[in-house]
């Protein structure tokens, strides 16, 4: 403590205040640098107390992307998707399959009533046939096959008769489509077609009635054309 002399002559007692704590408080406040506004420092001011800047840098820091960070997906992350399977692969069924298939009616064919007729200078395998009783005059139409529902879509057939010098004949006969004749005189003829889906039957004729035989495939979505 030490005397001063007032304006009136009188000596005042006069305590000096130490600021000293005070100015060192202010002082550091005012050297805490925001070292965290690019997320690369951290800075503790006076009394612990955290610079904003490190608060800032926080809610500025990237977040985890959730399509290539599995571990931030949650429960309403988007499925994963589905594919459709292909479409099955068409295949070439032959006739003999075609008669064997369950639910067919036939006169004779399938695998074991595979045989060989010369057809002129030809030698023709086949595995279907027409009975050469079935009718006792013309037209002399008779069952080949009989078929249910399918899931053929292209019929490809070719037939002959054995009777030199007559004209054989096969028909297709579909539920949603118009009958389909081809012929062929003294040699084998091939009759195309496209099938509708519905139930189909091949039937043969010749012109004395003799019998008519068949081979040939369908293309169909299934091994059996079912």
């Amino acid at each position: 403590m030490r005397w001063i002399t007032d304006s009136s002559r009188r000596k005042i007692a006069y305590r000096p205040v130490r600021y000293t704590g005070a100015l060192l408080i202010i002082l550091s406040l005012a050297s805490c640098t925001n070292y965290n506004q690019t997320g690369t420092g951290n800075s503790i001011c006076a009394n612990n107390a955290t610079c904003s800047g490190q608060a800032s840098a926080a809610q500025s820091s990237p977040q985890p992307d959730p399509d290539s960070d599995p571990s931030a997906q949650g429960s309403g992350s988007a499925p994963s998707p589905t594919f459709k399977s292909a479409a099955p692969t068409p295949v070439k069924v032959t006739l003999a399959t075609l008669c064997n298939a369950p639910n067919t009616e036939v006169w004779v064919c399938g695998p074991s009533y595979g045989a060989t007729e010369n057809i002129g200078s030809t030698l023709f395998t086949y595995y279907g046939a027409t009975n050469p009783n079935g009718n006792a005059s013309p037209p002399y139409w008779d069952l080949v096959l009989q078929f249910p529902a399918t899931t053929c879509t292209r019929l490809v057939m070719n037939f002959a008769t054995a009777s030199p010098n007559e004209t054989a004949y096969l028909q297709l006969i579909q539920s949603h489509s118009q009958p389909k004749t081809a012929s062929a005189y003294n040699s084998i003829g091939t009759l195309k077609a496209n099938l509708d889906g519905g139930p189909f039957e091949l039937q043969g004729d010749s012109s004395d009635g003799s019998q008519v035989v068949v081979n040939g495939y369908a293309i169909c979505k299934s091994p059996s054309g079912e």
